[in-house]
């Protein structure tokens, strides 16, 4: 009688519809739960090795920056509100994803893991910064403004950006391999600290002094005997590259 009474309703186009939906549903869930769970299963830890024997001294990061983009992007209430899009919409649907990415970043011919940045204070503490890389719509000029404006301790607004040219910057590498902002973000930063250490002393003595104040008292004291550049040229090779 069992086997009779699954085959009336197997037999039933409506009952098999309904069916396979609850299966299509229920296999659903769990292979969401289980990609979200196995991408953080699947991230690295300190010292784990990749697939091409690289050991990695600090591979726990990924973990750690991938919970506080969750975090920080609202992720998990954003899901739900596409959730309820997708339940109220027949026809129209939205999606989200959290999906971390692993890709090789920087030149295998060792060599071309340099850049090179000059730095220019004026009297009015105002900054112009030139690098070596070509902004192309990937934001690398304001990488740039963010890292001088942090560095030297100016509101970013005081930043200016040169446009890209090798008579500011010589023998540059080629804008690629997901490293331009490593290597010229490095290159402008030792300029600043150049100049750091240059108005250090200056600093010491005049601790209430402004940005643009410091600048001017360097300029105005200028003499045959004292000299204080408030120009740096800089290049970079960081370690972390190939």
């Amino acid at each position: 009688m069992r086997f009779e009474y699954v085959a009336i309703l197997l037999s039933s186009p409506l009952l098999v519809d309904l069916l396979l939906t609850f299966v299509f549903v229920v296999l659903v869930a769990l292979l969401a739960v289980a990609v979200a769970v196995g991408k953080e299963l699947n991230m690295y830890s300190d010292g784990d090795f990749t697939h091409y024997k690289q050991r990695l001294e600090q591979g726990s990061h990924m973990r750690q920056l991938y919970s506080q983009f969750r975090q920080t992007t609202q992720f998990d209430e954003r899901k739900k509100q596409v959730a309820e899009f997708n339940a109220q919409n027949r026809w129209k649907k939205r999606g989200i994803a959290l999906i971390p990415t692993k890709f090789g970043m920087s030149f295998t011919l060792g060599f071309l893991n340099q850049a090179g940045a000059l730095v220019h204070i004026y009297t009015d503490g105002t900054v112009a910064v030139s690098h070596g890389g070509v902004e192309m719509g990937q934001g690398l000029h304001t990488k740039m403004a963010q890292v001088a404006a942090n560095a030297l301790g100016v509101d970013i607004e005081k930043v200016h950006i040169l446009e890209t040219a090798t008579d500011k910057v010589s023998n540059t590498s080629p804008s690629a391999a997901s490293v331009q902002a490593d290597i010229n973000g490095m290159a402008v930063l030792r300029a600043c600290e150049q100049l750091n250490e240059r108005l250090a002393p200056l600093k010491a003595q005049l601790p209430n002094a402004s940005f643009a104040e410091l600048a001017n008292k360097v300029f105005t004291s200028h003499s045959r005997t004292h000299s204080l550049s408030l120009t740096s040229n800089n290049n970079a090779r960081p370690t972390c590259s190939a």
